[in-house]
């Protein structure tokens, strides 16, 4: 206070300092808030991928395994949650936790989920998870900034917070209903807060680092190697605190530690789980870790997949060059010890996976995203370090600056990461080929008897409603056959095996592509080439064969427009009371304009005005009326028609008429002999 006690110019100066600080950080939280907002909105977009398709085995096995666990899930039989073979699928126990509670969820908000319904929630909270990642890095990047000076830990808030947010790949995979979304918030912490255990000296947090950790091995097994981040910060207090204040942290740590051990090893059973990754790696022999090919291989896919070396490495290498010169001037650089935290923590994870059989792909990117997060750490740090440069070398420097030098970053890297969430949006809004060969068999097929499927094949679970998400109406049964040549197809379909699906990958470079197989294909009614479309999910095309054509062969077209190639018969000759069974089978040459209705008459032999029996109705399934038939390679099988001869009928020569009229009108099709109908000679004996 000044003489006059009105507050002195220091004072001010002081508050003012104050007033612009707290600005800063909440003009940090403001536009994390909006990148992790602009990323919720595209993982909002993307997360359902193509419901109701489940594209992956560990989202379909997650959720099964999770039923099996709930003694009072009535639908978990159904669902064949019970035909998981005892730790075939050992999960972690917290994931499961996590999806068991996300099932309840569900149950409570829909009265009967299907599986998809519950893969799909889980998807939902993986989506969630995410959101809340991306506002935990920009707390990292925050951290890890802040002695550098408010606004550059603002710059690498928004940096570090963003890139986790808007990267195209990162939400690809972050909203997978598996096990990965639920462990890196944990990992987020861990690293967290071992800056904040170092930097403050205070052991609470390597405490709270320990239970993020035991948090993300909980969920998946393999990221032991997060260890690294309370040990290393362990040692550091060690140094500075001294054995004596450590002390009681230490045991408190330890007692944790293997309490958390204990339990999952000895009650939980880990050591025995068939984990996929753990046996992955003990098939492929651990010393993998240190194979130079491999590990480079996860680089190149750390860069093709979730980071863009073309701008990360360059604005890495700025941010060294101006901590160098920092350094050089006296002016705030990050100390040099903090690379012993974040090097070998994203070297630890390309290394482990280095052990698994990793390809190149995205799919396989989610086991490296903890690395990539050490990579957008070093961006945004880099670009705060830079800030530091400016400021140093312009004084004037101020906010508004700030904001101009973020957005040039951001108009250099966001045009990219925003069309690649674009076209992520569209991909995933397409139409997969398999929800096409779902509507095509639910609303075609009569399932008068099993599928016959490769087993391991592209299309092994298709109809699978747990494994794959489908959800028609109509309900298949499918029976797994490696060499479909060992018996001829009447053979099959005495087994009741009446239909052959394979994709051409299976018909070319997969078991039934040798000459014996594909002859005996040959054999088989060809009904329906369903082509997949470029881009939309599934890059098969599948084919569709009734093992048996029909058993008369007709070739008989109505309006020049729709052909009757035949159809199966259950006998010619019958008794009084019998009951005549037919199915017809369809071609047509264009789609027909309007809906046409089958009739079938039993008439005394040139009598055919004096109707015995007579069905009218959908030539196929009703699902499939006939403006529908838009393929002119299709052939349509027609539901079975069942006619139940009286049990006075005269004994006699009869025929049966059957033929093609539009309903609304009456009109009838003529056939190519300018008939109005085909017929079938019918007997009947006493």
């Amino acid at each position: 206070m000044s003489a006059t006690g009105r507050p002195s110019w220091k004072s001010n100066q002081i508050k003012s300092a104050k007033r612009v600080q707290q600005r800063v950080g909440l003009t940090a939280c403001l536009l994390v808030f909006v990148l992790v907002a602009v990323g919720a909105a595209f993982r909002g977009l993307t997360f359902d991928r193509r419901y109701p398709i489940i594209g992956s085995g560990d989202e379909a096995k997650i959720s099964l395994y999770a039923m099996s666990l709930r003694p009072e899930m009535p639908m978990k039989e159904a669902f064949g949650a019970n035909l998981l073979e005892e730790d075939m699928y050992a999960y972690p126990p917290l994931a499961l936790w996590v999806y068991i509670l996300v099932q309840l969820i569900t149950e409570r908000l829909v009265q009967f989920p299907f599986p998809t319904d519950y893969v799909y929630a889980n998807r939902a909270s993986a989506a969630l998870l995410g959101v809340v990642t991306s506002a935990l890095m920009g707390w990292l990047g925050w951290l890890v900034a802040r002695p550098l000076g408010r606004q550059s830990a603002l710059i690498a808030a928004v940096f570090v917070g963003g890139m986790w947010a808007l990267d195209a790949e990162v939400i690809r995979v972050n909203n997978i209903g598996a096990t990965d979304a639920v462990y890196y918030p944990f990992f987020v912490v861990s690293l967290a807060t071992t800056v904040l255990a170092i930097r403050s000296k205070r052991p609470v947090y390597i405490l709270v680092a320990l239970l993020g950790v035991i948090a993300a091995v909980y969920t998946k097994y393999i990221p032991i190697y997060g260890l690294w981040l309370p040990g290393l910060a362990t040692i550091v207090l060690i140094r500075h605190l001294g054995w004596r204040r450590m002390l009681p942290w230490l045991l408190l740590m330890a007692v944790i530690s293997v309490l958390s051990a204990a339990w999952l090893i000895l009650a939980y059973d880990a050591l025995n789980a068939q984990a996929g990754e753990a046996q992955r790696a003990l098939d492929g022999g651990i010393f993998l870790i240190f194979s130079p090919a491999r590990n480079w291989h996860n680089l190149q896919a750390l860069g093709q997949y979730a980071l863009a070396w073309w701008w990360t490495l360059p604005i890495i290498a700025a941010g060294t060059a101006a901590g160098i010169w920092s350094h050089r001037h006296s002016r705030p650089t990050l100390h040099l010890g903090w690379l012993a935290v974040f090097v070998p923590f994203g070297l630890f994870c390309l290394m482990l996976y280095s052990s698994i059989e990793l390809y190149a792909d995205w799919w396989r990117a989610r086991y490296i995203l903890p690395a990539a997060m050490m990579v957008m750490l070093a961006v945004g740090v880099s670009l705060a370090q830079v800030w530091v440069w400016i400021t140093t070398r312009y004084p004037q420097a101020n906010l508004g600056h700030a904001f101009l030098f973020m957005g040039l970053i951001g108009l250099f890297v966001l045009p990219t990461e925003i069309a690649a969430n674009i076209a992520l949006v569209q991909q995933m809004q397409t139409i997969d080929t398999r929800q096409r060969v779902w509507a095509y068999s639910d609303d075609t097929i009569v399932p008068e008897g099993k599928i016959m499927l490769k087993n391991a094949g592209p299309a092994h679970d298709l109809w699978h409603r747990s494994w794959s998400g489908y959800n028609g109406a109509t309900t298949f049964e499918w029976v797994y056959e490696s060499e479909p040549s060992r018996l001829s197809p009447a053979e099959f379909v005495d087994r009741d095996v009446a239909y052959l699906a394979a994709t051409q990958f299976t018909m070319t470079s997969g078991d039934y592509g040798n000459p014996r197989t594909l002859n005996w294909i040959d054999q088989l009614y060809l009904l329906k080439t369903i082509e997949h479309i470029p881009g939309d999910g599934w890059s098969h095309d599948l084919y569709f064969y009734r093992l048996l054509p029909p058993q008369v062969q007709a070739s008989t077209t109505f309006g020049g427009l729709i052909t009757l190639d035949g159809y199966d018969i259950s006998q010619t000759t019958l008794l009084p009371g019998d009951t005549l069974e037919l199915r017809p089978f369809w071609n047509a040459a264009e789609k027909p304009a309007i809906n046409y209705n089958i009739f079938l008459h039993l008439y005394a032999e040139g009598n055919p005005t004096e109707i015995v029996l007579q069905y009218d109705g959908s030539p196929a399934k009703p699902s499939r009326p006939t403006s529908t038939w838009d393929d002119s390679q299709e052939h349509i099988p027609g539901a079975e028609i069942a006619l139940n001869l009286p049990a006075d009928l005269s004994p006699g020569e009869y025929t049966l008429a059957l033929g093609l009229y539009d309903f609304v009108s009456g009109a009838r099709l003529t056939t190519q002999a300018e008939a109005d109908r085909f017929t079938i000679p019918i007997t009947v004996r006493e």
